[in-house]
């Protein structure tokens, strides 16, 4: 019969260079310390189930001490003389917690992110920021698939309530793309988007600056400088969006014929075109500060977005 291990026992236990070691405990037949070659230890137990032998490892020591051990043991042979396979039933547990940990509605944002967003829509960020911030950020560790209509109504109503309409109807859109991708990828069966409307009217504005005010903007532009002074000052020359002009490369310009091609990667609707250049557009793109023998070299460093980091202390206004 043999000895019941003890803590000391088992702290002192020696490895065999030729095999792994399993020493049985005396106190609770079908529990042991198992010893590998490695002087690694780890506790197991032996048992039947429908009368095949089994082998079930507890865990390593010593993370898991001969008390906490020797508990589990208990347990094990317990659901084994009940005819129920306690790795079997612990494999189950786990791959359930996977998939729990699959369907955090973080974990889920986070690929769709990647998978959907980031390849399609230069304003992830945005997309990214409302799955993940503010109002959603108590969603981040729920199970997707307990998130509700009821619920989602709830939030959006509070957000209105608090004068955040325009960000409501913002949240829904982004919310309707994200579940009807899940749906799509088997994430979940439905989507509790499915015919929920922005909570809030909007109204498209029409106001235009006057020429007063754009007067007052270009000489704020000459007194700010370059880069963003004059970033502003082509915004009014071209009429394109600040994205297009902050994110634009010299190489795109061609001066000499008087145009410049906004590359479909970089247009907001995803479709390039084309701006002329009048004369008075070329001679303001000459004054710009450039690094450079001309405009058309490729090796130039891009003025960044106002909301990122600003790069080198370049003095070019584009790559």
């Amino acid at each position: 019969m043999p000895a019941s291990l003890t803590a000391r026992f088992v702290e002192n236990a020696k490895p065999d260079a030729s095999r792994r070691l399993e020493l049985p405990d005396g106190a609770l037949p079908g529990f042991y310390l198992v010893v590998q070659p490695s002087g690694a230890k780890s506790w197991a137990v032996r048992y039947r189930v429908d009368g095949k032998p089994k082998k079930f490892t507890l865990g390593p020591y010593p993370r898991l001490s001969l008390g906490d051990a020797r508990e589990q043991a208990r347990a094990a042979l317990r659901l084994a003389s009940e005819g129920r396979d306690p790795a079997a039933l612990r494999t189950a547990a786990e791959r359930e917690a996977d998939a729990i940990t699959r369907l955090r509605f973080g974990a889920v944002v986070a690929e769709f992110i990647e998978r959907y967003a980031k390849p399609r829509n230069r304003t992830w960020p945005e997309t990214e920021r409302l799955l993940t911030k503010a109002d959603l950020a108590s969603w981040q560790d729920r199970d997707l698939r307990s998130i509700s209509r009821q619920e989602i109504l709830f939030l959006l109503d509070r957000m209105v309530e608090r004068g955040a309409p325009i960000q409501a109807n913002r949240l829904v859109a982004a919310l309707r793309r994200f579940f009807a991708w899940a749906v799509e990828r088997g994430f979940l069966d439905v989507t509790p988007m499915d015919s929920l409307k922005p909570p809030s009217a909007e109204v498209h504005r029409d106001r235009v600056l006057s020429d007063d005010e754009l007067r007052a903007i270009w000489l704020a532009g000459d007194e700010i400088g370059y880069p963003f002074g004059r970033a502003a000052q082509l915004m009014i020359l071209t009429g394109q969006r600040r994205s297009e002009v902050l994110e634009a490369r010299w190489r795109e310009f061609d001066l000499d014929s008087g145009f410049w091609n906004i590359p479909r990667e970089r247009a907001k609707n995803g479709t390039g075109h084309v701006i002329p250049l009048p004369s008075n557009i070329v001679a303001f793109m000459k004054r710009l500060p450039m690094i450079g023998a001309s405009p058309s070299s490729s090796s130039r460093q891009t003025v960044q977005h106002p909301s990122r980091v600003y790069p080198r202390q370049s003095r070019d206004f584009a790559s």
